[in-house]
């Protein structure tokens, strides 16, 4: 009986997530609409390895990049937050609400450490 474990030996201060968002499939390509929930903050003790500080393993969400639209004529968008608000990036800059930044359309995410 054997179990394999794989784990982070160092956690970085920022983490980038990209979420699969396109499929090719033979000769077409498709965009997968699944809809992903993104948490704003991220503890990732549990994939460090046994002798990671776990004191620096809380990470906060800081910027999300959502594709909205078909797999050809999309629009990217990005949303930061700036202390406790978050803005869109389109075109111009709004303040929105947090509801509106975690939802259906993400595409990647950003995370840093919290001290």
């Amino acid at each position: 009986m054997a179990t394999k474990e794989l784990s982070i030996a160092k956690l970085p201060p920022s983490l980038c997530f990209q979420l699969k968002r396109f499929e090719a499939s033979g000769t077409t390509s498709t965009k997968i609409e699944t809809p992903v929930a993104v948490p704003t903050t991220l503890n990732m003790a549990p994939f460090a390895a046994r002798d990671v500080m776990h004191d620096r393993t809380l990470y906060g969400l800081y910027a999300v990049v959502h594709h909205r639209g078909q797999l050809h004529t999309g629009h990217y968008t990005v949303y930061i937050r700036q202390s406790d608000h978050w803005f869109r990036v389109d075109d111009k800059v709004m303040q929105v609400l947090d509801s509106e930044v975690t939802g259906a359309n993400t595409y990647m995410c950003f995370y840093s450490q919290i001290e």
